[in-house]
């Protein structure tokens, strides 16, 4: 297992750290990928405060720890800011996922694909994005859930913006709301669980006929077992069990059958 630190990547040997790789700030290398590369992301404090221009990713190969600059953003971007906010993600045709606050930057060993403002249609929103959580699912379709916009989809050829259609937004309901996204997962059973920021957590149930744009909801909160205010990541174990990590107040649950219970 690798850790990251303030001046490098460290091993834990089971128990204790090892001697680190020490980051390089200066040098650049090419994009490319090959087995066995570790990737880790750039302190979006440190990055603000380099001289560098653009932001990217450090990719541990062997014993070089080197960084390697994202592209430059689609014309018409107005996002500035791209620190990592997400473990690198493999989709099945081959093609890394890189995601970060504002964007999501996809390479395939030659080209790149990046999801921005303009690809989820926000081009012309007012609202911040703020991409919290990423998620890529048994089909291969890679999730984006934004802490304002709600859940985004892309199925490989377009991006659904997932809370809209299923009309979840803010101004859509009264009630709990899929706008301020923060967690996703799915599990075994290939049922989708949603973690929000004050409206609980909702499991969406695909149908067979159109599983992204049809299906069925469940709210959880407090009277479910669920009592925390945000859902700060939803975890599988290697078991394939979910467990649902919360603050305010901070716990660990898991899901039994009906309502959750704590789990640490």
């Amino acid at each position: 297992m690798w850790a990251q630190g303030a001046e490098g990547i460290y091993p834990f040997e089971g128990e204790d750290y090892g001697e680190g790789v020490v980051r390089d700030y200066g040098q650049q290398e090419a994009w490319s990928v090959a087995p066995g590369d570790l990737w880790f992301g750039a302190d979006g404090a440190i990055a603000l405060k380099r001289e560098e221009s653009h932001w990217g990713v450090y990719r541990l190969r062997g014993d070089s720890c080197t960084f390697l600059a994202f592209p430059p953003p689609p014309a018409g971007e107005r996002a500035k800011f791209y620190p990592l906010t997400s473990r690198v993600m493999h989709g099945k045709d081959g093609r890394l996922w890189f995601g970060t606050f504002n964007a999501a930057f996809g390479f395939d060993g030659t080209s790149w694909e990046i999801l921005g403002r303009e690809r989820l249609g926000l081009a012309e929103d007012p609202r911040h994005i703020g991409i919290r959580g990423y998620h890529m699912d048994q089909q291969g379709h890679l999730w984006m859930a934004d802490n304002g916009a709600g859940y985004f989809v892309y199925d490989g050829a377009e991006v659904l913006h997932f809370t809209a259609h299923h009309a979840l937004e803010e101004a859509d309901t009264e009630g709990p709301s899929l706008h301020r996204a923060f967690s996703l997962s799915q599990d075994a059973a290939g049922d989708y669980w949603f973690g929000t920021v004050y409206s609980g957590i909702w499991r969406y149930r695909p149908s067979a006929e159109d599983p992204l744009r049809k299906g069925t909801f469940t709210h959880f909160d407090e009277d479910d077992g669920w009592p925390c205010q945000n859902v700060w990541t939803i975890f599988t174990t290697r078991s394939g069990e979910l467990l649902f990590a919360g603050e305010e107040p901070g716990g660990v649950y898991r899901f039994d059958v009906e309502r959750f219970v704590r789990a640490y």
